[in-house]
């Protein structure tokens, strides 16, 4: 069967690609065992936002936009709090990656009588190594693993058939599919933050051009190549 197809090319990811994707059982595992906020925000920002860790160290309140109809990250270069490189700046729209818990998460981390949400360089780490220990080693469900698995889960949200439900639970973030229109609406609509899919996803990233993205991400590509011809044979 065409699902079956899907499965086998899964298993033919290279395993250092699919050991970096953090599943989303995994996720709401460790996010649920710590009530802290500021660990919450910390996995939020990274696993659903992929923020770097890095950035996570340049936050300050007035990088966030709430109006109450949309909720937004405008990352920037701040005195002494550089960020990686100048693509690094953007726009990431919270209000369509991160659910209403995880939004309210970071409004509640806002609150405090802080400009800066992480003051300290090394804060961000020690908070997320702290709050995974106990779930699960660090070395899986690093900053960089969860920011890989944010553009694993948002590149095949974007280019998903839309009649076509993700085979492979474990490596695919269910709400990320399920919110799939308004993430493409607002990435790739009108009022896009880049004209398609990988541009799109390059943007929110902070990579330097879509090239660098397509090289980070090929092994998605065949596997949504196969649920679209999937589509199609179902079609005709």
């Amino acid at each position: 069967s065409e699902k079956k197809q899907v499965l086998e090319m899964l298993e033919d990811i290279p395993q250092n690609h699919r050991s970096f994707v953090v599943a989303h059982d995994l996720y709401r595992k460790i996010i649920a065992s710590d009530d802290r906020l500021e660990q919450r925000a910390v996995l939020a920002l990274c696993y659903k936002a992929g923020v770097r860790l890095s950035e996570l160290h340049s936050l300050s309140k007035d990088m966030f936009a709430d109006d109450g109809a949309t909720f937004t990250l405008r990352l920037d270069h701040k005195p002494k709090r550089r960020l990686k490189t100048f693509y690094s700046r953007r726009i990431i729209p919270l209000d369509v990656l991160l659910d209403e818990d995880e939004q309210q998460y970071l409004r509640d981390l806002l609150q405090k009588p802080l400009s800066w949400l992480f003051p300290l360089r090394d804060r961000a780490e020690h908070l997320l190594k702290d709050s995974v220990k106990l779930q699960a080693r660090p070395l899986e469900v690093s900053a960089w693993a969860l920011r890989h698995s944010f553009a694993t889960n948002a590149y095949a949200a974007l280019l998903w058939p839309e009649s076509e439900q993700p085979v492979h639970a474990a490596f695919f973030d269910p709400a990320f599919i399920s919110g799939r229109n308004a993430l493409r609406n607002r990435l790739c609509g009108k009022t896009s933050l880049g004209a398609i899919g990988p541009h799109a996803l390059a943007t929110v990233m902070g990579h330097t051009s879509p090239s660098r993205t397509l090289f980070s991400y090929a092994h998605n590509l065949e596997f949504i190549l196969a649920a679209h011809v999937a589509t199609w044979q179902k079609d005709n």
